[in-house]
């Protein structure tokens, strides 16, 4: 049975007190901690978030997005720095065959980050070799082409009995994840706003009931 995973971002909080905040998250259900590195200096920071983590004893996956021009020295650095799985944006890199087999010869997962609107016929020949793709919705609304280009990648999966997972990221909430759930979304990736009205665990709780409701 497929498992549903929930991932939080932690760009948004109080670097003083990530670590703390990462505890309540993973207390509260999340699966997944992911970091966006799109910061100026992203090796000094994001690296030391990530390390900083492992040294404190985080066990659960650790995803990074690497946003901006995109090096092999940068991501050997996220490596060491104990990222389990390792997304790039095709057009940072400069060589997307590279990149990938630099990530999973590292034994990181390697996904491919997609903007909307996304150009799937540019990189479907890279669905065999990837680990996850992720579909960067942009906090927009949800509309029914995104749906369709998600159903469309799921059908291709099914049919090549490929195993990479579909992430979103972008306007994720309670609301929509059953809608992204349906169209084979299996990883989602929410940021703070997600819980602002909520604690994490009833935040997380509603989410999963979310998820269940739209695949019943």
């Amino acid at each position: 049975m497929k498992r549903y995973l929930i991932a939080t971002s932690i760009l948004e909080n109080d670097i003083l007190r990530i670590a703390d905040e990462v505890d309540q998250v993973l207390m509260a259900g999340v699966d997944v901690i992911h970091i966006e590195s799109n910061c100026i200096d992203s090796r000094s920071i994001g690296c030391k978030i990530s390390r900083a983590l492992r040294d404190h004893g985080v066990k659960c996956p650790i995803d990074i997005h690497l946003i901006g021009e995109t090096s092999s020295e940068l991501i050997e650095s996220y490596v060491k720095a104990g990222a389990t799985s390792i997304t790039i944006c095709p057009e940072t890199v400069a060589s997307i065959d590279q990149s990938l087999i630099q990530i999973k010869d590292a034994d990181c997962n390697a996904g491919l980050a997609l903007p909307y609107p996304f150009i799937l016929s540019e990189y479907s020949h890279y669905l065999d070799s990837i680990d996850q793709l992720l579909f960067l919705l942009g906090d927009k609304e949800l509309m029914s082409d995104v749906l369709i280009d998600i159903a469309n990648v799921d059908s291709i999966r099914n049919k090549t009995n490929d195993r990479f997972r579909v992430q979103a990221k972008g306007g994720i909430t309670a609301s929509n994840v059953g809608a992204l759930a349906r169209a084979g979304v299996d990883t989602f990736i929410l940021d703070k706003v997600a819980f602002s009205e909520h604690d994490y665990y009833t935040g997380v709780s509603m989410l999963r009931k979310s998820i269940a409701q739209g695949l019943a």
